[in-house]
């Protein structure tokens, strides 16, 4: 029986996985689910970066310790040595958190800036999913599992995990949940693992035919019925305090359909902090031309259902118009967000590699 194609081009270095046994369990689901072709495969240079084809279809799976407590509200010193290419510690008593894709690698129905995943200049099918070459592929509640559950596995087998361990799961990797019709099932089933602590889930929220707004609310009030102990977050990226600017980010050129606006967000927040009991957060890609209103912020969000997230780029990424801020700038910015009474998250990049790409994983 033929696999289906895939849906981009494999010209990355990844290589078999080998020394992981999947467990009895985990090959019976894959029998039962029926894929013709299951394929475990690593970065030869990186042993935390997965990469798990189901038919054809590649998910890009990332394993990052946690940052601490120092990334949260950090005082000037620590901000500029962050800024400096001084990365905060991590923390080890952290869960180990599982960067998980909510769309295979290929062609996003968004268009996004920068991003290595963004359509391009075909957005007619805007809101759908398709199995055709190049359009990627949304990650279902079963691909889902077979991710999480061997992410999991293979930490334990590779010693990044010790035996009763939990992890978090942030849907951070490819695609976006807007695009993305079971993604309240996908919430509800991380919720219901035993071995997961926590999950972050993030969106551009494009307005699409899936209603991301509802499927993350009916998500996380089935989460909270299901498990009152998992801990479940909203992330939203949108990139600028200037709603044109935040469009023209996610179609970059031109064509597209609307997003949800501010206060739809946080009217969200608002909604989900009783169910989940913790905050949502809006994030920022911040570089020199960036902007980034922290009154309009105010207006828009309140500081008791909301923090912000800042990510700086580092340096320049290829060809792009996008310089890094300068470092008493960005500064200067942090702190005027944090005068307006919210939580400020500096979030800092992964590696030389990820430094170099600002959008790679918003994690």
């Amino acid at each position: 029986m033929t696999a289906e194609a895939p849906l981009v081009e494999n010209k990355s270095k990844y290589i078999p996985v080998t020394g992981v046994q999947l467990p009895d369990e985990l090959m019976q689901f894959v029998e039962r689910s029926g894929w013709r072709q299951v394929a475990f495969e690593v970065d030869p240079d990186n042993d935390r970066k997965l990469m798990i084809t189901i038919n054809g279809a590649r998910y890009p799976t990332v394993l990052q310790q946690s940052y601490g407590s120092g990334i949260i509200n950090p005082n000037v010193d620590q901000l500029r040595q962050y800024v400096g290419g001084m990365p905060p510690q991590t923390n080890l008593d952290a869960p180990l958190a599982v960067i998980t894709s909510v769309m295979s690698e290929g062609r996003c129905g968004a268009n996004c800036r920068e991003c290595e995943y963004a359509f391009g200049h075909v957005n007619s099918l805007l809101g759908a999913h398709s199995f055709a070459p190049g359009l990627a592929r949304y990650t279902d509640v079963n691909r889902m599992a077979l991710i999480v559950n061997y992410a999991y596995v293979y930490a334990l087998q590779k010693g990044l995990l010790q035996e009763g361990d939990q992890i978090r799961i942030n849907g951070l990797g490819a695609g976006d949940p807007a695009f993305n019709p079971d993604t309240s099932k996908i919430i509800e089933y991380i919720a219901s693992l035993p071995f997961v602590a926590a999950s972050r889930w993030s969106s551009t929220f494009t307005d699409t035919k899936f209603n991301v707004v509802e499927g993350l609310k009916e998500g996380l009030i089935r989460a909270k019925e299901i498990n009152p102990y998992h801990k479940a977050r909203v992330q939203a990226s949108i990139w600028s305090t200037d709603e044109q600017i935040r469009w023209e980010h996610v179609w970059q050129d031109g064509h597209g359909g609307n997003l949800v606006p501010f206060a739809q967000l946080a009217q969200l927040f608002q909604e989900v902090q009783p169910i989940t009991g913790f905050t949502s957060s809006v994030s920022f890609v911040v570089h020199r031309n960036s902007v980034i209103d922290e009154k309009v912020l105010r207006q828009n969000f309140s500081p008791d259902t909301t923090w912000v997230t800042l990510r700086p780029v580092i340096k320049r990424y290829q060809n792009s118009d996008m310089f890094p801020m300068d470092s008493e700038e960005f500064a200067s910015l942090f702190f005027r967000i944090r005068n307006e009474g919210f939580n400020v998250v500096y979030m800092p990049t992964i590696d030389e590699a990820e430094q170099a790409n600002p959008i790679t994983g918003m994690i």
